[in-house]
């Protein structure tokens, strides 16, 4: 800056950053406008909020875990300066359509899964999490994201699908879905999805009776997962 107290580049956006996280995190009559979770940066809340391009290069292509490339999966340029979108969205395709081995990436997204269910899950004996419970819109994702992982490889184009609805129909044209299981997701995320939103316009719990035709399309997400080689909400013994 060049006022009367010059900061440092750095120093600058980082008190940018932080007063843009403030703003997010308001809290209205209707509640907070977004929850933003800074420890999820790269390298923790041991960094910087702020890096440079160069630096979250370095980690996306040498450090960071599965789970976070999942997140690139639906990450888009919305706003700011062109020139760092385009390197933003150049450096993204080159991390999705790296070479993987699919298994392992499977056992990965699984046990992300897993993990996070365990802390989140509110579904019980009568009631169904639409977001976290077995078969629902998180095992939607975390199956659409993890294939495009394992996919994308071979086929690039699956790294220009940023919504749920077009990466199922761009994993359907990269014949990593069959015809049947990706019309299963379909229905069942139109489902889920609008149960979810009438939940969140009523400002309620995401959280339903069990009725046999929702539970029908959990059931699916679940059946078409296990075909994939994803192993969500496994039985206990």
């Amino acid at each position: 800056s060049d006022g009367a107290r010059p900061l440092e580049g750095a120093q600058w956006y980082q008190r940018l950053a932080q007063r843009v996280v403030h703003w997010l995190g308001t809290v209205t009559r209707a509640g907070q406008l977004y929850a933003i979770d800074t420890r999820l940066r790269p390298d923790g809340s041991k960094s910087l909020l702020v890096q440079s391009m160069d630096a979250y290069a370095g980690y996306q292509q040498q450090r960071a875990w599965t789970w976070e490339h999942q997140a690139l999966v639906r990450a888009r340029v919305v706003c700011g300066d062109a020139q760092m979108g385009a390197s933003f969205a150049q450096l993204r395709q080159r991390v999705l359509a790296r070479p993987r081995v699919p298994a392992r990436v499977a056992a990965e997204v699984s046990a992300m899964r897993e993990r996070w269910r365990a802390e989140r899950d509110r579904s019980d004996a009568e009631r169904f999490d639409l977001k976290q419970g077995a078969g629902g819109l998180l095992d939607l994702e975390f199956l659409l994201q993890g294939l495009a992982l394992a996919h994308a490889a071979r086929v690039p184009l699956l790294t220009e699908s940023t919504s749920t609805v077009a990466l199922i129909g761009a994993l359907e044209g990269a014949r990593a879905l069959a015809p049947a299981p990706a019309a299963t997701l379909r229905a069942a995320h139109g489902v889920l999805l609008q149960r979810a939103l009438t939940c969140t316009l009523d400002d309620r719990p995401r959280l339903v009776a069990r009725e046999p035709a929702l539970m029908q399309h959990a059931a699916g997400v679940l059946r078409v997962a296990a075909s994939c080689g994803f192993v969500f909400a496994p039985e206990k013994t």
